[in-house]
């Protein structure tokens, strides 16, 4: 039982904060940044997600996704290596509640992928690309049948200031 807080204990002095002066997060399921991370820097972003939806106004959805975690890794000066995973469960229900329908905890979607920049990094303008390839890798439930997934993205960035810039997404 005092096993693993011992072993925390001991390895917590190999760990080092980078020293970086601006922290840029993509927030798994809500935003992706052009901004990438410097070379040997190593970041891991997490969060949980709900949302809820009405189909055909007799059947509300909802969808949990417990843990979206993004794990990302500087390569070089213009690449970033990343890895994607969710823990997703939904429920269907009908508006007086007669039919329920929830499903268990599955581990998808895992992606994997790279970031490249496409506009040198000393301008002003951040132009990159996002590629993720996988699909339901974990699921323990459909270990059967394999669901291929593609996230594709351009994202540009502008810096109006120091401390303000501009950005959008599309993919």
């Amino acid at each position: 039982m005092y096993i693993i807080p011992l072993l925390l204990c001991l390895f917590t002095t190999a760990i080092n904060a980078q020293d970086v002066s601006n922290l840029i997060t993509d927030r798994p399921k809500s935003s992706v940044s052009s901004f990438l991370l410097p070379k040997g820097s190593f970041q891991i972003e997490t969060g949980y997600f709900y949302s809820e939806n009405k189909i055909d106004s007799d059947y509300e959805f909802r969808e949990y996704n417990l843990n979206t975690t993004l794990v990302r890794y500087g390569l070089g000066r213009s690449v970033e290596l990343r890895l994607s995973q969710s823990l997703n469960r939904f429920s269907i229900t009908e508006p007086d509640g007669t039919y329920n329908m929830t499903s268990s905890i599955r581990g998808i979607p895992t992606l994997i992928g790279a970031k490249v920049n496409l506009v040198p990094l000393k301008e002003k303008t951040q132009l990159s690309v996002q590629g993720m390839l996988g699909g339901n890798l974990f699921d323990v439930n459909d270990f059967d049948s394999f669901n291929t997934q593609v996230d594709f993205r351009f994202m540009v960035d502008h810096l109006i200031s120091e401390k303000l810039s501009i950005g959008g997404t599309l993919g």
